[in-house]
C-alpha cells in the first residue's frame, strides 16, 4: 500500500530524526505466516481437487453425462498430487515470527527508557536493520525470470502486474511442478531464515544498553 504525499513526508522525517530506525516487525511475520497456510491450503486443494478428477473418470462420468451426438474430448486424467514437504517453510516462518515479537518487545523497552546505545552500536543495530530487507532476496532469482529475487513478492507470471505472494512456491503448485515447488519451499525457507537471523541478531543489539 502506497503512502498519500503528507503521510510519506512525515515517515521520512520521523525516520530522519529516529536514532534508531523505527522499524517493526510482528506483521511482517504475521503475513509470512498467512501466506505459508496459503500455499498448503493450495496444495491440498490441488490434490484433493485431482482426486475427485480422477474418481469421475474412472466412473465413466463424463461419457455417460456426453451428448451421443456431439463429439468432445474427456479431461485429461490427472497424475498423483504428492503431500509436500513444507517443513522448511513452515519451520523458518516460525523462527521468523519469535525473532520479530523479540524484536519488537526489546525496541518498546527501549523506548520507554532513557538508555543510548553508544554512537557505534547504534550504526550497527541500523545496519542490520537495513539489512533485512535485502535477507528476503536470492541471488538465483525465481522460476523462469532470474531478475526477480525478492522471494515474498513479485507479479505473478500470468497477472499482469498482480502481485503473488510466496511466487516461487505458489506458481510452482500452479504450474503443477512439484519437485520444483518444495525446492522453492526450501529456498524461501533458508530466506526466511537469514531474515529471521537478522532481526534476532537486532533484538540481542538491543538488549545490550539494558542497565
Amino acid at each position: 500500500m502506497g503512502f498519500e504525499p503528507l503521510e510519506a513526508r512525515l515517515l521520512l522525517a520521523h525516520t530522519a530524526d529516529a536514532e534508531i530506525l523505527p522499524m517493526r516487525f510482528a506483521d511482517l511475520a504475521g503475513a509470512v505466516t498467512r501466506y505459508v497456510g496459503e500455499v498448503q491450503k493450495l496444495a491440498d486443494s490441488e490434490r484433493e481437487e485431482g482426486r475427485k478428477l480422477k474418481g469421475l473418470l474412472d466412473a465413466g462420468a463424463f461419457r455417460l453425462a456426453g451428448d451421443p451426438q456431439v463429439t468432445y474430448l474427456a479431461p485429461t486424467a490427472p497424475g498423483d498430487v504428492p503431500r509436500l514437504d513444507f517443513r522448511a517453510l513452515v519451520d523458518a516462518s516460525a523462527h521468523l515470527r519469535r525473532s520479530a515479537l523479540a524484536y519488537d518487545a526489546a525496541f518498546e523497552w527501549c523506548a520507554g527508557t532513557d538508555f543510548l546505545l553508544p554512537s557505534g552500536e547504534v550504526s550497527e543495530l541500523n545496519a542490520l536493520l537495513q539489512g533485512v530487507e535485502q535477507a528476503l532476496t536470492s541471488k538465483a532469482g525465481l522460476p523462469g525470470r532470474d531478475w526477480y529475487q525478492h522471494m515474498l513478492y513479485a507479479p505473478g507470471l500470468y497477472t499482469g502486474y498482480g502481485v503473488k505472494t510466496l511466487p516461487g512456491v505458489r506458481e510452482s503448485i500452479e504450474e503443477k511442478q512439484w519437485k520444483l515447488a518444495e525446492e522453492q519451499a526450501v529456498r524461501v525457507g533458508k530466506v526466511l531464515e537469514n531474515a529471521g537471523e537478522k532481526i534476532q541478531s537486532a533484538a540481542a543489539a538491543i538488549g545490550q544498553g539494558a542497565p
